[in-house]
């Protein structure tokens, strides 16, 4: 089960940012625009990702994902790692999720460093792919001595 405290950092309003290796050992990195808790499922995760360079393809399945998220207001960060079970097409819901989640993350960008939501919407792109993943690992990422501390085992 994925500690609430650690989902926390990944709701709407947050920063969340996703890396990955392909298969070929390539790194990918990308911006996350929506995490959720599957429904019935205690440890996956379904994350929309900006795929403007169609790196996210169904090859990604059985690979490690890590996924960062970060409050704007306190910096508080954490991440989760774990398996691709899945890469697919968003879903008009997906996209329900990832625009209340970037409105809101556009939003307290906004209060917090002044830039206007106009500019900030340009990082949003129409070209998205949905991830499944399970997590099986979670660590406190906020800057200071304890950053890289896991929190403890997802399994």
């Amino acid at each position: 089960m994925i500690d609430p405290d650690v989902l926390a950092v990944f709701t709407p309003g947050s920063g969340i940012v996703a890396g990955l290796v392909d298969q070929d050992g390539e790194p990918i990195s990308t911006r996350a625009w929506s995490v959720v808790v599957v429904p019935g499922s205690t440890d996956r995760l379904r994350v929309v990702l900006a795929n403007d360079g169609d790196h996210l393809t169904p090859h990604l399945v059985d690979t490690r994902m890590a996924l960062t998220g970060g409050d704007i207001d306190t910096f508080v960060s954490r991440q989760v790692k774990g398996v691709v079970q899945s890469v697919e097409e968003a879903t008009p819901e997906d996209r329900r999720e990832m625009a209340i989640q970037s409105r809101t993350f556009m939003q307290k960008v906004q209060e917090v460093d002044g830039r206007p939501v106009e500019l900030l919407e340009r990082m949003i792109t129409g070209r998205v792919k949905v991830v499944e993943m399970v997590v099986d690992e979670t660590f406190d990422q906020t800057p200071g001595p304890g950053a890289g501390h896991e929190i403890g085992s997802s399994r």
